[in-house]
């Protein structure tokens, strides 16, 4: 799995890493797929469907970024973190805990 730098795919948060993750990357590919068609055959209306979705997909895994940090800091939502890892608090949770005198 490549790694983003600074957004590690931890393993409490590995299924919000991988919907926006793969979402960006798809959407790249599309982008890039449509560029070297159009550069190559010419402008089609099917690849700018493909460039369209593509950038939809690019968008959308943009937007789920701050869901998977979200899930990373604070351990929510519950059905986003890895069963093993459910019942622990997020890192942030913990330092607060700590900073409270907990």
């Amino acid at each position: 799995m490549p790694i983003v730098p600074r957004i590690p795919p931890d393993a409490r948060t590995y299924l919000p890493y991988v919907l926006w993750f793969t979402m960006v990357c798809g959407g790249t590919g599309l982008m890039a797929l449509f560029v070297a068609v159009d550069t190559l055959v010419g402008p089609a209306l099917l690849f700018k469907v493909a460039a369209r979705s593509g950038l939809y997909l690019f968008f959308a895994g943009i937007a789920l970024l701050p869901v998977h940090l979200f899930a990373y800091c604070f351990n929510r939502p519950r059905f986003l973190i890895t069963p093993a890892w459910r019942h622990e608090v997020g890192p942030f949770i913990a330092i607060w805990h700590r900073l409270r005198g907990r």
